[in-house]
């Protein structure tokens, strides 16, 4: 046992850059899971009795939004924590593969790899903690204000709740980390594990030319649709843009990743030139094998800006009487809790796209390629696997803002104009910061000995 304890923490050690963008991702979520979750408990500490009862119906609505938000971000978080450990989990399988082959139990080989998820995500849940429990006093700085009129009632407060609450978060989402992880053990093989690093995800280009415009037509067409319905109808077609939406997102990504493919066929005289079509090729193969989570990154930013602008434009431009507080606040815990999410999956699964194609960039270099073309070509490659999503969803959220303004000029008198600007300044802020760690740690893949 003292064995395999020392392994795992050699491992984690070892492994500290790998975990980096699921460490801030995951300290990020839980801060922001407990600044929230400590929102209600902290206003009730703020405010006296009477104050309380007078914006009982106000705090009964923040109450129960917060709780179903919360429910709905625990899942999004829950499902980027597996999707981040399985792709840890895949990138090391030839490891995994040499410690079945040295004689330990896939047991033993389990409780190392969860042992190493532990110490990480624990470290997580401290620096989580520190950084929640700051995030609430600005919270509570601005909630003091806003009940109270000055800041003269605000201090400092920690929330027992909110931590064990965050707590018991935690460890249901290390259950199933645990259990995906077991699963994934218990159906491999050694064989399997040793050709892991050769194993890929299959290329179904849609490299029919008409079958692609066809089905590109078709995602533009709904799109156009969307567009109008949330121009026209914001309110009303809510629910049907975001089915419809979905739908065409992962129709166009797809049907774009054909067409793009069909660019570099027949040309293998300029293959090696400048190395763009080597970043065309590497592109479409990308897009298409991650076409439903490009779809997802892009309904998720659309949400995340509008959400985002609501809750912003609310706060800086509503001047009626009505308390719209827990609409406002809800709105950016959820957009918050969206754009970090979208950035994560997609960092992630541009990561594991490129650990996956190391030996390419190693067989570049056989030709002659510079450190310098290839630095440039995967900057390339990340900037625009990175940009059409965002591209996507803001042709999407434009329209849906401007039905947004409309709705909110209509029945709030708000202008919303702030709360936009400072929604896209985040928006871009966290998710430029994602691309940077992204090519940064790509680089050092691409950059590193195979087997490392």
């Amino acid at each position: 046992m003292i064995m395999l304890i020392s392994l795992a923490w050699r491992n984690a050690r070892k492994s500290l850059s790998d975990y980096l963008i699921y460490f801030l991702t995951l300290s990020i979520s839980i801060a922001i899971f407990y600044a929230f979750i400590s929102v209600y408990p902290q206003i009730l500490a703020t405010i006296d009795a009477k104050m309380a009862e007078e914006n009982m119906g106000s705090l009964i609505t923040l109450r129960y939004s917060m709780y179903i938000a919360t429910a709905f971000v625990s899942l999004m978080f829950a499902f980027l924590v597996i999707y981040s450990n399985i792709f840890f989990f895949k990138k090391r399988e030839k490891e995994f593969g040499l410690y079945l082959l040295v004689g330990l139990e896939w047991q033993q080989v389990g409780f190392v790899v969860l042992f190493e998820i532990l110490l990480v995500s624990l470290a997580s849940f401290g620096c989580g903690i520190g950084l929640g429990v700051g995030i609430s006093q600005l919270l509570g700085l601005f909630t003091s204000n806003l009940f109270v009129g000055s800041f003269d009632r605000y201090a400092f407060f920690f929330s027992l709740t909110g931590l064990l609450e965050t707590g018991l978060f935690f460890l249901l989402i290390f259950v199933a980390v645990s259990f995906t992880i077991v699963v994934l053990l218990k159906k491999s093989t050694i064989l399997g594990f040793l050709h892991g690093e050769k194993k890929n995800e299959s290329e179904k280009i849609m490299s029919h030319k008409t079958r692609g415009l066809v089905l590109l037509t078709i995602s533009i067409i709904l799109l156009l649709a969307c567009y109008a319905m949330m121009y026209f109808f914001f309110l009303e077609t809510s629910f049907i843009v975001f089915i419809l939406g979905t739908i065409s997102a992962f129709m166009f990504f797809l049907s774009f990743s054909g067409l793009l493919f069909r660019q570099i066929k027949g040309r293998p005289s300029s293959y090696y030139r400048g190395l763009n079509l080597f970043v065309t090729k590497e592109l479409s193969s990308h897009i298409n094998t991650s076409s439903m989570s490009l779809a997802f990154v892009s309904l998720s930013l659309i949400l995340t800006i509008l959400l985002m602008s609501l809750g912003f434009g609310i706060q800086l431009g509503y001047t009626g009487t009505d308390n719209w507080f827990g609409f406002a606040y809800v709105g950016i815990y959820m957009g918050v809790s969206f754009m970090l999410v979208s950035s994560a999956i997609l960092a992630i699964r541009q990561l594991s796209d490129v650990s996956l194609s190391r030996e390419r960039y190693v067989f570049l270099r056989s030709l002659g390629a510079d450190e310098g073309m290839i630095r440039k070509a995967l900057f390339k490659e990340e900037a625009l696997y990175f940009l059409y999503p965002l591209l996507f969803a803001g042709v999407a959220s434009f329209f849906g803002l401007l039905g947004a303004s409309l709705e909110a000029t209509k029945y709030l008198h708000a202008d919303i104009m702030q709360g936009i600007l400072a929604s896209l300044g985040i928006v871009l802020g966290i998710y430029g910061f994602y691309f940077l760690l992204t090519y940064l740690t790509s680089l050092r893949y691409i950059e590193s000995k195979p087997g490392k």
